[in-house]
């Protein structure tokens, strides 16, 4: 019972989302600009990367349809 509180704070300490707290408590504003960019920029690139290949595959298939006055 004596080190059950102190226990309890070494077990929270290893929680990831603690762990980025106290970094971005410590961090000066060019290492948070670095925090911040690295959480985004891989969701930013996969959405980018998800527009180009709908905008491609949207152009491929609006050549493959014939024209207005080819129909009907």
């Amino acid at each position: 019972m004596k080190y059950q509180r102190r226990r309890e704070l070494l077990k929270k300490g290893k929680d990831p989302f603690i762990q980025l707290a106290r970094k971005w408590k410590k961090a000066s504003p060019l290492m948070k600009g670095a925090i911040v960019s690295g959480a985004i920029l891989p969701k930013a690139i996969l959405v980018g990367a998800g527009y180009l290949g709908a905008k491609s595959a949207a152009k491929k298939n609006k050549k493959q349809q014939p024209k207005k006055y080819m129909v009907g």
